[in-house]
């Protein structure tokens, strides 16, 4: 692959502000979510890169420590870099980042439409355990998925 994975660097910042507008078209406050992402999660915060140019970013999240359980925050990846496996580098990569660092069950939330996604994250273990009608808004219905992992 000819995209690199590293985490975060303030340097992104702008880029990255400019990508989440581009992925939630909608009224939302991507400037408040990097930054503070950029400041709580540094260690589980990557970007994917190719040819100087961010192509997609991670970030997981600890929420609880007994048990370690996280939960993989945003995936996102350019419509024009999809299906070329720049997104399951980076799914990789957080789960590693998270495991590394002691969780033992890793959760996110998809669309239910969004078969692609949906496969990518079957592939790598995870399963559906339920779903949210109107997760964040009306009209914006949820799967959550989990993976597990054995004790260290």
């Amino acid at each position: 692959m000819d995209c690199t994975i590293r985490q975060y660097a303030e340097r992104d910042f702008a880029a990255l502000c400019d990508f989440e507008r581009a992925l939630s078209p909608r009224e939302c406050k991507p400037a408040v979510f990097i930054r503070q992402s950029g400041v709580l999660f540094p260690d589980t915060f990557f970007v994917a890169e190719k040819n100087g140019a961010i192509v997609g970013y991670s970030i997981g999240a600890f929420v609880q420590r007994a048990p370690a359980r996280a939960w993989i925050i945003r995936l996102g990846v350019r419509e024009a870099e999809r299906r070329q496996g720049v997104g399951e580098y980076l799914l990789k990569t957080v789960i590693a980042a998270l495991c590394t660092a002691g969780a033992r069950e890793v959760l996110l939330s998809v669309s239910p439409d969004n078969r692609p996604a949906r496969n990518l994250y079957e592939k790598h273990g995870f399963v559906a355990i339920g779903r949210h009608d109107a997760y964040f808004e009306e009209g914006e219905d949820r799967l959550i998925m989990q993976k597990t992992f054995p004790p260290a």
